[in-house]
């Protein structure tokens, strides 16, 4: 017995000290190497935090405590009026905002092809930046600004085998109308485009995976907005007042949309959500004026605080039955003049309704289980059971199935009544 319990006992011990090893969470560590402040990150990478030297020439290590330098951190360098020379090792993959801002007698600054990554002013007020001409300025392989006056209607082209475009690489470039990413571009940093009002479209790089936040935030021009297979996430603010976009096709592979990424966009008609979306944060479509109609499909359960908050006006909003709970003021200051569910009375009156939604106990819903569905839908074989609620009533419309189902029923039912009888023939093979 005491053998048993000793047994148990051990494998208890065994089985904690794997499960603490394996939870461990390494916190960033920090430190100073001769003039140089850093830190450590959970992966072993360092960022250069801060140089407090006053050599005029600094060669920035690869290594710090055995740890490879990757990033030059946030104003590591600013307001440095000593530093004329910096090198930076082939390690170093970022430059991070105002790393080097206001150094003024900063001239050569050496690095490697491997930047991929650079912050807002990075350079800015430097002389190396003073001494480059008007243009698209590359630091490595990234597009890291546009120096000088845009003329009106500007058309560009980033070069082949650039990987990156900088935070806020085009920002409040007004006179760009039309830009080709190549496709060796990976990273599109936040800001970049923001408020190029002329700027009517963009084809999105096949390795983009998310869109950062405010990315394209003002590009009032956009009529039409394609989110391509790859694309994930879209960040904060991403699309935010893009008010001339009537057409909106978000991705199927899209699990994630963040705080007001589509906040007025005012002239958005009709908008799906795709099904393997898992996560929308506050506001994601508020003040969409211009939407009339809204599609939430099946597996979709939670509609988050203000997500479509002073959309006006909207006449149809068809949601499956999968919806769990919708957060405060998620549809506050608007109007819905229909809602078709595709569940019971019963599971919409599950549904966690939270303050401020008023508007919704005053619409009309109407129910159309998912059963009721499949025995009116023309062609079960063709639609999967599981989006029969969205798909078919986002094709035909559940107004138009409710009110003609029993009509186009009998209709059938007296052609074949009225059939007559056809004779078989023989069949006869084609030689």
């Amino acid at each position: 017995m005491v053998k048993k319990a000793m047994a148990v006992i051990w494998l208890i011990l065994s089985v904690s000290l794997i499960f603490s090893e394996s939870m461990v969470v390494y916190a960033v560590r920090e430190g100073k190497y001769k003039e140089f402040e850093y830190s450590i990150d959970s992966d072993d990478l360092v960022t250069v935090t801060k140089y407090t030297g006053e050599e005029s020439s600094v060669t920035i290590p690869s290594r710090i405590d055995d740890c490879q330098i990757i990033s030059i951190g946030q104003g590591a360098f600013e307001e440095n009026q000593t530093l004329t020379s910096v090198t930076l090792p082939k390690s170093v993959m970022k430059i991070e905002e105002r790393a080097f801002k206001n150094c003024q007698y900063l001239q050569t600054l050496t690095m490697t092809d491997n930047i991929m990554e650079i912050g807002r002013e990075a350079l800015l007020g430097t002389a190396w930046y003073d001494s480059q001409p008007d243009g698209e300025i590359d630091i490595g392989h990234c597009c890291y600004t546009y120096k000088g006056d845009m003329s009106e209607n500007t058309d560009l082209t980033v070069k082949d085998g650039i990987k990156g475009i900088a935070e806020y690489a085009f920002t409040d470039c007004k006179n760009l109308a039309e830009i080709r990413l190549p496709e060796s571009i990976v990273h599109i940093g936040k800001g970049a485009f923001q408020n190029c009002e002329n700027l009517k479209h963009i084809d999105i790089p096949s390795g983009i995976t998310e869109i950062d936040s405010f990315t394209f935030s003002g590009c009032s021009a956009f009529t039409k907005i394609v989110i391509p297979k790859n694309i994930t996430d879209i960040r904060e603010g991403a699309f935010l007042n893009c008010t001339d976009v009537t057409e909106l096709k978000l991705s199927d592979d899209l699990e994630s949309i963040g705080k007001q990424a589509f906040s007025g966009c005012t002239g958005l008609k009709a908008l799906a959500l795709p099904s393997r979306l898992k996560e929308t944060e506050e506001g994601a479509f508020s003040s969409c004026t211009g939407l009339e109609e809204i599609y939430i499909p099946y597996g979709f359960r939670n509609i988050e605080k203000e997500m479509f908050r002073s959309c006006g006006n909207v006449k149809k909003m068809i949601i499956a039955e999968s919806l769990q709970k919708i957060e405060a003021s998620a549809f506050a200051d608007m109007n819905i003049e229909k809602i078709y569910f595709g569940g019971t009375e019963k599971q919409w009156k599950n549904i966690s309704i939270g303050v401020s939604n008023e508007g919704l106990l005053k619409t009309n819903i109407y129910y159309l289980s998912r059963e009721k569905v499949k025995e009116e839908s023309e062609d079960k074989n063709e639609i999967s059971t599981s989006y029969i609620p969205y798909v078919l009533i986002a094709l035909l419309g559940v107004a138009f199935l409710v009110s003609c189902a029993k009509i186009i029923d009998l209709k059938e039912k007296l052609r074949k009544a009225n059939r007559k009888p056809v004779r078989k023939k023989s069949s006869k093979s084609v030689k």
